[in-house]
């Protein structure tokens, strides 16, 4: 049996059955949150913004326009709100943003499990922190096209740019990572080759 789609559910909601905006929540709220991190938020921030986007989502959802991607849709809406929220404060630096007090934590949590499993973890935390690295603009095209699996239209109409623009920013950031990578070789650069196959990188 085929799962049901987010147009379905939407349409559920707009028909009395609240109930099926859980299901909604429950199958983005991982990659909302995972969205928020990735740009900077702190993980208490990311919670609160993550649900602040899916009140936001249900308010509007008679709005939604059911020819177009619910997801793409609704990580507009995450965007948009992680930007009032910095503009209605002083900007955190990014290196506090996965601060000493949270590595520590993730260090010690990484000594219970496999060695390779938290090499990879070390890795892919490397890689994120390699994000912070290209513009906001380079970061957000990234990470909503590989941990989110937009379409390059789909991201177009997030960020407010053209394909051709989404497609440059692509190409400059995977260049610009790999430059920083090639440097370390090995398992690093691996780690950077696997985004091409589709693998999330947050």
């Amino acid at each position: 049996m085929d799962p049901i789609t987010d147009q379905a559910l939407v349409e559920e909601v707009l028909q009395g059955r609240k109930e099926s905006y859980a299901l909604i929540l429950d199958r983005y709220k991982t990659k909302v949150y995972g969205l928020l991190r990735s740009m900077g938020a702190t993980s208490v921030d990311a919670q609160d913004l993550a649900q602040e986007t899916f009140i936001k989502a249900y308010c509007k959802l008679s709005q939604y326009q059911f020819d177009s991607s619910f997801a793409a849709w609704l990580y507009k809406i995450a965007v948009n709100t992680l930007k009032d929220f910095y503009r209605k404060r002083i900007p955190m630096p990014i290196e506090n943003a996965y601060g000493a007090l949270e590595e520590k934590e993730q260090r010690r949590q990484g000594a219970n499990v496999p060695e390779r499993k938290y090499l990879n973890k070390e890795l892919r935390e490397e890689l994120r922190q390699l994000l912070y690295t290209l513009p906001e603009q380079h970061r957000l095209i990234m990470v909503l096209r590989y941990s989110n699996d937009l379409s390059y239209g789909e991201i177009a109409g997030i960020v407010g740019v053209s394909e051709r623009k989404v497609s440059n920013c692509i190409y400059r950031a995977k260049k610009n990572l790999r430059k920083q990578l090639g440097q370390k070789g090995g398992d690093s650069f691996e780690l950077l080759e696997s985004i091409a196959n589709g693998k999330s990188i947050i």
